[in-house]
């Protein structure tokens, strides 16, 4: 049999709801603040969801490390399943939900421009701020090689720390063909600005080869 009754011994309106005559009740109404509150094993008086949530969660970070928090903060922040990595071979971004976004930069520079060289010639330079954490740096441009049988490089190269991110290679099957190039790579930032460049290049030091549309994005992952 159902009750609705006050809860006696307490100072707040707090009613028992849904319990039968031989049970303890587990949840209340409080008429003081409007809420639902309940009643675990180890508390007497009632407390209210928020706090109930809390303690599974400290239960379960103490249980089994931070590895499964991190990919159940990850899951409630931005809807995805989280995987487990040891399984998959995949890395899940530790503490993403309170980061994830900031700083977000885009770049671009549309103009078509050609040369002759190859040595990577820039085509778009941008140097971030003395950002730290984790951050994802994206690249694309399109791309064009004067004949059909020469090669025209593009790449996303990070100047300060030397390091080729991206790079992609194609020969076009016809002239006036622009191809697509595109990369992205992450990157660990420990307060010091770097640099990014957007680079183009034949492979023989005499075709024409054609950048345009080149656009770079970052934003930080954690």
């Amino acid at each position: 049999m159902s009750v609705f009754k006050k809860l006696a011994g307490t100072t707040a309106d707090l009613f028992e709801l849904g319990a039968s005559k031989d049970e303890t009740p587990t949840v209340y109404f409080d008429r003081d603040t409007n809420r639902l509150r309940f009643r675990d094993a180890e508390n007497a008086t009632p407390v209210t969801l928020l706090s109930l949530v809390t303690k599974f969660y400290q239960t379960v970070r103490n249980a089994v490390g931070t590895a499964m928090t991190q990919r159940a903060e990850l899951q409630i922040s931005t809807g995805l399943t989280a995987t487990d990595d040891a399984v998959n071979g995949r890395t899940v971004v530790a503490n993403a939900s309170g980061v994830y976004g900031q700083d977000y930069v885009q770049q671009a520079v549309e103009a078509d421009t050609s040369h002759t060289s190859s040595t990577p010639q820039d085509k778009l330079v941008y140097t971030t701020p003395a950002w730290t954490g984790t951050y994802r740096v994206a690249y694309y441009c399109a791309i064009l090689a004067g004949s059909t049988n020469k090669d025209v490089v593009a790449r996303l190269y990070n100047s300060t720390d030397a390091d080729e991110m991206s790079q992609e290679t194609t020969r076009p099957s016809a002239n006036g063909t622009y191809h697509h190039a595109n990369g992205f790579k992450n990157v660990i930032f420990t307060g010091a600005a770097k640099t990014f460049r957007i680079q183009w290049n034949n492979t023989d030091n005499n075709t024409q080869v054609n950048c345009r549309r080149a656009r770079l994005e970052i934003w930080r992952v954690s």
